[in-house]
């Protein structure tokens, strides 16, 4: 039996670099990630929009996250790594607090 990955979650992918200039270049990625929208309050259109990955991509410094937009091209947000949480007990890491303004123009309609 064959799977195919659904073109909706491949178009939440994130590549995650140490910098801006680096993910600008598109040099080699330090990791990557995917969005994930977090429902809020029992509300379907009302949620949290998250970053996440393994949390050994953070550690070796590459926080700065690379979005492909729906439209073509890209953006860039910029990261610090206190602002990543991470589980316990696993190699699992997220971020919640990204700029939501910016972010909606790169999100695709799913």
């Amino acid at each position: 039996m064959s799977f195919r990955i659904p073109q909706d979650w491949l178009d939440s992918i994130i590549y995650l670099y140490p910098d801006i200039p680096s993910a600008e270049a598109g040099d080699e990625t330090g990791g990557t990630g995917f969005l994930l929208g977090w429902p809020m309050g029992g509300n379907a259109s009302c949620f949290t929009l998250w970053a996440v990955t393994n949390r050994h991509v953070i550690e070796q410094n590459h926080w700065t996250i690379r979005v492909n937009k729906k439209g073509g091209g890209f953006e860039f947000i910029d990261t610090d790594d206190r602002q990543w949480l991470f589980h316990p007990d696993s190699d699992l890491g997220g971020v919640d607090k990204l700029p939501r303004g910016e972010l909606s123009k790169c999100l695709r309609d799913i």
